[in-house]
């Protein structure tokens, strides 16, 4: 029998076979420890003997719950993938569908005006030069369409479509007086486009030294 028996640091080192009341118990213990031990034979014969490793069929079983536990960590991983791709691409599709239910048009750029001077009452361009008229739009800061310069004109009817919007987007609409060094800004307007302003068909805005710009929204 042990005098205080304690948990061995490392059990691999020493094991100790007991027998008590005709039944075998392997019990593992530190070396160290054992050596330090007090014992006294009652009914129990000690006997210490070098550590053995596990068997082979116990090796192979400890092998294959790992590799076991490795696999279905994988399958889980893969099934939690799946799913969130599937959710991902629900969202994505909700999002397109809602994007292809938005009521669309095209956007006819049909005539521009400007004032005649600068806000400063100077001419836009030397020798009092009307302005060289560039009108570019975008939508939602991007898909940038823009005219043909229109050499020292005041107006200019291009009737020409420039974008395609949907109920919901940006439109952007930038005047310029196109100069060789840096041009002038006429005017820059934004408006988020509405299901009532596509359905309105054509609408006069005035921005700037911009006096009218018609557009037309062109189902």
């Amino acid at each position: 029998m042990f005098d205080g028996f304690v948990t061995p640091a490392n059990p691999a080192n020493t094991w100790v076979s007991e027998y008590r009341e005709g039944r075998h118990h392997r019990i593992f213990y530190d070396e160290a420890e054992l050596k330090n031990r007090r014992t006294k034979e009652v009914d129990e014969v000690i006997v210490a003997k070098p550590a053995l490793p596990p068997s082979e069929p116990d090796a192979i079983d400890m092998v294959v719950r790992g590799v076991d536990q490795i696999n279905e960590i994988r399958e889980n991983f893969s099934k939690a993938k799946e799913t969130l791709g599937k959710i991902t691409g629900a969202s994505s599709t909700q999002r397109q569908n809602t994007d292809d239910a938005r009521l669309s048009a095209d956007v006819i750029l049909q005539s521009v005006a400007v004032a005649d001077s600068k806000s400063n009452g100077k001419s836009w361009d030397a020798f009092s030069g009307p302005p060289d008229l560039v009108i570019s739009f975008s939508v939602n800061d991007r898909n940038n369409e823009s005219t043909d310069v229109f050499r020292d004109q005041t107006s200019a009817s291009p009737n020409r479509k420039m974008v395609r919007v949907r109920a919901g987007d940006t439109l952007q609409v930038t005047v310029v007086d196109d100069d060789i060094s840096v041009g002038d800004t006429i005017g820059t307007y934004e408006k988020v486009i509405s299901e009532e302003t596509i359905r309105q068909g054509e609408v006069r805005w005035t921005f700037g030294r911009v006096t009218e710009l018609r557009l037309k929204f062109e189902l």
